[in-house]
């Protein structure tokens, strides 16, 4: 018996339920209705979702509502028309048309939820990296002016040469004042300046 991968058994999903139901009496592709019904969720999802993907410039995938529904209804038509002609009888024809029909409209609506959910997602991810930011910029400012990381170099060739020509600390936002690692703090006049000045 040949083995299936699991892609196969992902785009065959509707035939499976619909052999379970009518067995024999039906005889459709194997792919089409769960490729048609995977596609239309996909659609509910770039009618909302594309609203989101488009704040990257280099993007255009928002779909209009009404293309959408369009092509949900195109395709829609298409498993009808296959469930006629596939089906054994008339009632068959009717049944699995309901069901396939079903199906699509669902997965419009689940794509549009997913993408709906996505949003929110999005939402509250960059509410929390506002609201760190907005502690860490009032912490800043309870604690005193923002630092970065600096090394503070003696031009004096005699620190130089005993290994003393440097000093590890932290550099305030406006480069003026330096905190030595020690507890020193050394100011200068204007950022240009390479004369600093134990305070």
């Amino acid at each position: 018996m040949k083995k299936t991968s699991m892609v196969q058994n992902v785009l065959s999903f509707f035939q499976r339920i619909e052999n379970s139901i009518w067995g024999e009496q039906i005889v459709s592709n194997k792919y089409f209705a769960s490729l048609s019904i995977i596609l239309v969720a996909l659609i509910g999802a770039l009618v909302t979702g594309g609203k989101i993907l488009n704040s990257n410039p280099d993007l255009d995938i928002e779909v209009s509502l009404y293309s959408a529904i369009t092509t949900v209804l195109v395709i829609a038509v298409l498993n009808i028309y296959e469930s006629i002609i596939a089906a054994e009888n008339a009632k068959i024809a009717i049944l699995r048309s309901l069901l396939v029909f079903g199906m699509i409209v669902v997965a419009f609506f689940v794509g549009v939820l997913t993408s709906v959910v996505l949003a929110i997602i999005i939402a509250i991810a960059v509410a929390i990296i506002a609201l760190i930011v907005m502690v860490k910029l009032a912490l800043g400012a309870l604690t005193g002016e923002p630092r970065q990381k600096a090394e503070l170099r003696s031009n004096d060739i005699i620190d130089f040469m005993t290994g003393n020509d440097k000093k590890e600390g932290e550099l305030s936002s406006d480069g003026l004042t330096f905190y030595e690692k020690g507890g020193k703090t050394w100011k200068r006049e204007s950022t240009s300046s390479n004369d600093w000045y134990e305070d």
